[in-house]
């Protein structure tokens, strides 16, 4: 390996290099998170295929290693197109004053919400202090989570102050075009035309390009969006993520037209 190593040249050090801080970087996700996903393997296999294209890459036909190039340079371009939106859309101003407030669920844990949950939580709660809003919790009880993410986010928001008549509980959904659908059901069984009334959608920043997509799609108008900053060293996984989510829900709705 060490030979193989220093015959390569400055670019291909540098591309072999990416390929061990990705592998790295897969191997505390699945130790972090877990090995049950098959998507937190997603950091380990893009490095070792990168490392197998760097070491064997004068193995392989001319024109067969062309292709390959051609094809992670238009992946690359598409990521990076899409990366930059969901990054700029968290930056866009929210309205100050809504009627409902959606807090979007996320993972929970025996000791409670989890990190990036409590952030979320911790947003909403941030904007709560300052208006009259109601609160829509959504979030269903997932796979080996000891409650829903509903109820979890409820008992937060109560131990901080939150009177409960401000907490509507939505606690049927396991995916975030679910919390939305029912959050917009609630509030139009409560105050008929959901248009009417003005909505705050509170996530992580990862998570808001997506949400915003999909309110367009179930009719959301009177909408804006309130980020929560999220687990930072989890950053490059939750944003790839965000990435093969976002494409599943346009080939979704496109090919459900």
């Amino acid at each position: 390996m060490k030979n193989k190593y220093k015959n390569l040249n400055k670019i291909e050090k540098l591309f072999f290099n990416i390929s061990i801080a990705l592998i790295l970087y897969g191997l505390f996700i699945l130790i972090k998170i877990g090995f049950l996903s098959l998507f937190n393997y997603l950091f380990v296999f893009t490095g070792l295929f990168l490392q197998c294209l760097v070491l064997f890459n004068k193995r392989i036909k001319r024109e067969v290693f062309m292709f390959i190039k051609i094809i992670i340079a238009i992946v690359l371009l598409v990521f990076i197109c899409v990366e930059i939106n969901i990054i700029c859309f968290s930056s866009r101003d929210y309205n100050s004053n809504v009627d409902y407030v959606v807090l979007l669920g996320s993972g929970v844990t025996d000791k409670g919400p989890s990190l990036d949950f409590v952030r979320r939580i911790d947003s909403a709660y941030e904007y709560l202090t300052s208006n009259n809003s109601k609160v829509i919790v959504t979030g269903g009880k997932g796979r080996n989570e000891p409650v829903s993410e509903a109820f979890c986010a409820k008992q937060y928001l109560i131990e901080k102050g939150i009177v409960e008549d401000r907490i509507v509980v939505e606690d049927n959904s396991f995916s975030t075009y679910e919390n939305l659908f029912n959050a917009k059901r609630l509030i139009e069984n409560e105050k008929g035309d959901l248009n009417k009334n003005s909505v705050l959608v509170v996530s992580s920043c990862f998570h808001l390009y997506r949400a915003s997509y999909l309110c367009n799609k179930l009719g959301y108008t009177n909408v804006s969006f309130k980020p929560s900053l999220g687990v930072v060293y989890l950053w490059p996984y939750s944003y790839t993520r965000e990435f093969f989510a976002l494409v599943k829900e346009i080939i979704f709705f496109t090919l459900s037209k």
